[in-house]
């Protein structure tokens, strides 16, 4: 009877283990796999993404109504992961003799092989514009300079620029661009001097300029 009594206890004892291994076991499986779970988590913005800072000033040569001009224009936004640039971009005439025009728009360009000494990129700018003519032409380079206000339009610029790396921080950028403009009045009193149209407003731009950057 004692014998027996002992079996039957050994076994309970057996039986009560092997439970507590195999729970034991399932709570690091569920452990591993909430763990692997989390570390798998999706997110918009990877561990690995780098964000940095571009600022850039470039000069366009361009022809309106068959003239010669120049424009100064800046930009700047964040650059994510050394290639990506999302920003802002300002710019005013500077050299065309009888048009006075600005703008103020958003910028998006993308660098192929940054680190390369010789690289590409390619861009566009989408803008808000303010045009004004004079009838005599400028005295100077700042004769009537910022002074545009007069009828609006809109543009969308793509381009494309060969840059070339003279600093780990400084690029220096040459490239074309086309512009279409568009929405401006051509029968405002604002224009009826040299009659200033969409046409007028479109064409190549030839773009120099320097980029310096936070990469």
């Amino acid at each position: 009877m004692k014998t027996l009594i002992k079996k039957q206890t050994r076994r309970l004892r057996v039986n009560l283990l092997n439970r507590v291994l195999i729970a034991s076991a399932l709570l690091v499986l569920v452990s591993n796999y909430s763990k692997a779970q989390s570390d798998s988590t999706k997110t918009l913005f990877g561990p690995d993404m780098n964000i940095g800072y571009v600022w850039g000033s470039e000069v366009k040569f361009n022809s309106i109504q068959n003239k010669t001009g120049s424009l100064m224009g800046f930009y700047g936004g964040a650059l994510i992961n050394n290639r990506t640039l999302f920003g802002l971009s300002v710019g005013a005439n500077f050299g065309h003799p009888t048009i006075n025009y600005s703008y103020f728009g958003f910028i998006t360009q993308y660098t192929y092989k940054p680190n390369s000494l010789v690289h590409v990129s390619a861009q566009v700018l989408v803008s808000a514009a303010s045009t004004k003519d004079y009838e005599n032409g400028k005295t100077s380079l700042f004769d009537n300079f910022l002074n545009t206000t007069g009828e609006s339009f809109y543009f969308v610029e793509p381009g494309a620029n060969l840059e070339l790396n003279l600093r780990k921080n400084t690029r220096l950028v040459l490239g074309l661009s086309y512009r279409y403009a568009w929405d401006l009045n051509e029968n405002s009193l604002h224009v009826s001097k040299t009659n200033v149209t969409n046409e007028d407003m479109s064409g190549l731009n030839i773009n120099i300029g320097v980029k310096i950057g936070l990469y």
